[in-house]
């Protein structure tokens, strides 16, 4: 049979055949209360006031013994439910992160690649279409007015216009201070570097070019597109690092979305879940209190919906115990 310590809530087993009749106490061997036992048995063997240090002849510590009393270990109320609640909304996160951290880094550079070339080559081209009319007119002032105005677009580098005899007609150097100081006093010396153009070439047959080139510790993506009528050739080179990072700016806005969500996911799954586990737990210790015998506490009904039906039936059953008990004592009574 098991009893139950209302003081500290200590479970025990008693072996009604190894208990002798009379009065019999037990004292929980944790906290100490005395317990009543008269109404679980009327085997109970008592012991002498040495036996339980002054506390009377009927009582004695409950403890595992030839007295046929064996504590039990409490059943542990985890947080169980809760986490296979919010593990797999976890695990959907986590994976789709690493889904999209997967895509960003299988794509977005080869977008990022892309994007920057089409931006060279829409500007070399413009560049291109707008020196034309100047350099068939030999109108040097107006290429050099042409070529300050796309050196001021977004992330450009340089521009630079050549003739046919692969002399430099315009050359301008934007935002000088990105490059290396070696670099700097270079141009201050020698002028436009048109070294440096040499390294991308348009091939025979072809009208444009694009390469990845290193000037003054930067790297520049270069785009070099031939004027129509063979009148020369334009290049525009692109800080490459600060056209990736204009572009993998776009991309973070969707990574803080992302987060912001899952954030609030998580806290509004959190809050459900809890409002779901703890009645549970509670209704579970009110159980745990029946089965042990305790039917006397009441048992509160909190919750809506199925907790709360729950709540109900669990405390209708102990109604149900305790009436059960009255009648089967007023039996043995008559």
């Amino acid at each position: 049979m098991l009893i139950y310590c209302e003081g500290c809530g200590a479970r025990y087993q008693i072996d009604v055949n190894r208990l002798s009749s009379g009065k019999p106490k037990g004292k929980c061997s944790k906290c100490s209360k005395i317990i009543d036992l008269s109404e679980y048995t009327e085997k109970f063997s008592v012991a002498g006031e040495d036996d339980c240090g002054g506390e009377g002849e009927n009582v004695r510590k409950m403890k595992s013994s030839s007295m046929g009393i064996s504590q039990l270990k409490p059943v542990p109320l985890t947080s169980g439910t809760g986490f296979r609640i919010i593990a797999p909304f976890i695990v959907l996160i986590l994976l789709a992160g690493a889904g999209m951290a997967s895509l960003y880094l299988g794509f977005v550079p080869g977008i990022i690649s892309n994007q920057i070339s089409l931006r060279a080559q829409s500007i070399s081209r413009s560049f291109s279409a707008g020196v034309l009319q100047p350099l068939m007119l030999r109108n040097y002032l107006a290429v050099n007015k042409t070529a300050s105005m796309h050196a001021d677009f977004p992330d450009v580098a340089y521009v630079a216009v050549l003739n046919q005899k692969n002399l430099v007609v315009a050359g301008i150097m934007n935002k000088k201070d990105e490059f290396s100081q070696e670099f700097k006093d270079k141009i201050e010396k020698s002028g436009f570097p048109i070294d440096m153009l040499t390294e991308n070439e348009i091939s025979t047959g072809s009208d444009i070019s694009v390469k990845d080139i290193k000037a003054g510790g930067r790297m520049i993506h270069d785009a070099a597109v031939r004027i129509p009528d063979s009148l020369g050739i334009v290049h525009v080179g692109l800080f490459k690092e600060n056209a990736e990072k204009e572009i993998n700016g776009a991309f973070w806005p969707v990574f803080i979305l992302l987060g912001v969500f899952s954030a609030a996911g998580t806290i509004v799954l959190f809050v459900i879940t809890k409002s779901i586990v703890v009645p549970i737990h509670r209704l579970t210790r009110s159980a745990q209190k029946i089965a042990l015998g305790n039917t006397n506490e009441p048992i509160k009904i909190q919750g809506k919906g199925e907790i709360e039906a729950l709540s109900t039936s669990l405390e209708m059953m102990r109604q149900s115990i305790n009436m059960a008990i009255v009648r089967l004592r007023r039996k043995n009574n008559s």
